[in-house]
């Protein structure tokens, strides 16, 4: 039995990694993202159905005796609900993080203008409603998951749509500029591309430029902005999961910039993870 390890091949407790050599503790840390991945699928999952029947049976109540009920019962039953949806939402995003990896497509080489254009599109009914702006101009190549880089992007976009001030219009730059990430050894740093997302909106303070990307972590109440904080903490595993970063810059009021650097050949890392 390998040192570390339990007879019945559970984690290692705390103590016995001292032990372990480098192989060992990389095998022993990927066991423990793999079981972590899986709990948070199967808890995202199998947690959907009951919750789902509390928000079914909650509405029917309110649809069919709403009228005898008295105005407290009414409103806890309201309460009720609308808990239950946002326990939904928050399963969902939960559901989405643990897939990242458990239902990821290949990495390819991906001209990155073409992602960043399809996103674009897919916002631009919203961005002529809010007469906002978008300027782009982004060149080069990478080897990407694109259905997970075009998430990030539409991610991005939609944080520069959705937090502005009252009575201001979005605007949003989006550029691409040469980069390096470390490498996986000390033969030198990987050549990479960043793409750079400025907008002008409410910005934050720059102690929360770390937390933001925390799983359901909120600077804002619901009732400000809407959401369950997952959508960053989603960007966030999806740039690690490439062997990159997500990383923010915030002014309050004066804006935010978030940096997407991604490697441009994923050979070195092993392909697809």
């Amino acid at each position: 039995m390998m040192a570390g390890r339990t007879a019945g091949g559970g984690d290692a407790p705390a103590d016995d990694l001292e032990g372990l050599t480098p192989e060992e503790l990389r095998q022993e840390l990927r066991r423990t993202r793999e079981a972590l991945q899986l709990m948070a699928h199967a808890v995202s999952h199998d947690l959907g159905e009951p919750c789902r029947k509390v928000v079914q049976f909650g509405t029917l109540v309110e649809e069919r005796a709403g009228d005898a009920l008295t105005g407290d019962s009414r409103r806890h039953l309201g309460y009720m609900v609308k808990a239950g949806r946002r326990m939904q939402a928050m399963l969902a995003g939960m559901l989405a993080w643990s897939r990242v990896t458990t239902a990821a497509s290949p990495f390819e080489r991906t001209p990155l203008q073409a992602l960043v254009e399809r996103a674009l599109d897919k916002r631009r009914a919203r961005m002529q409603e809010l007469s906002g702006a978008v300027e782009h101009a982004v060149d080069g190549e990478a080897e990407v998951d694109g259905g997970q880089i075009e998430t990030v992007v539409l991610a991005l976009v939609d944080n520069s749509l959705r937090f502005i001030a009252e009575g201001d219009t979005p605007s949003l730059r989006i550029r691409s500029e040469q980069a390096t990430l470390p490498g996986p050894d000390p033969e030198g740093d990987r050549p990479a591309v960043r793409l750079v997302f400025e907008d002008d909106g409410i910005g934050f303070e720059p102690r929360f430029a770390e937390s933001i990307f925390v799983p359901y972590r909120r600077l804002h109440t619901r009732s400000e902005y809407p959401g369950v904080g997952m959508g960053l903490a989603i960007c966030h595993r999806i740039a690690d999961r490439h062997g990159g970063s997500l990383s923010c810059l915030g002014v309050p009021g004066g804006g935010a910039t978030f940096l997407l650097t991604l490697p441009r050949d994923q050979q070195r890392r092993g392909g697809a993870q």
